[in-house]
């Protein structure tokens, strides 16, 4: 299917319909990027804050700055608890 045929069929739709999709999609944008403001304690930075998260680092809210992490972890062969003899 075709960019063109796409934009021809939508524009076949009644106005009422038209405008029911484009709130859908401003509604579900709208609360995706609300629902992580409030995730983050409403903070400003909050895209930040996500992104930091992400991408496996920790958020210093004094600092406003992000901070990674590096975890050692322990591999089966070094004494892990499920390790067999």
């Amino acid at each position: 299917m075709s960019l063109k045929s796409i934009l021809e069929n939508l524009a076949i739709l009644p106005p009422k319909a038209m405008l029911m999709l484009v709130a859908t999609a401003v509604l579900l944008v709208g609360g995706y990027f609300f629902t992580l403001y409030a995730i983050h304690g409403f903070s400003p930075d909050f895209l930040e804050i996500n992104k930091c998260v992400e991408s496996g680092g920790r958020w210093n809210s004094k600092s406003r700055s992000c901070e990674q992490v590096y975890e050692s972890k322990m591999s089966y062969d070094q004494g892990s608890a499920n390790s067999y003899p």
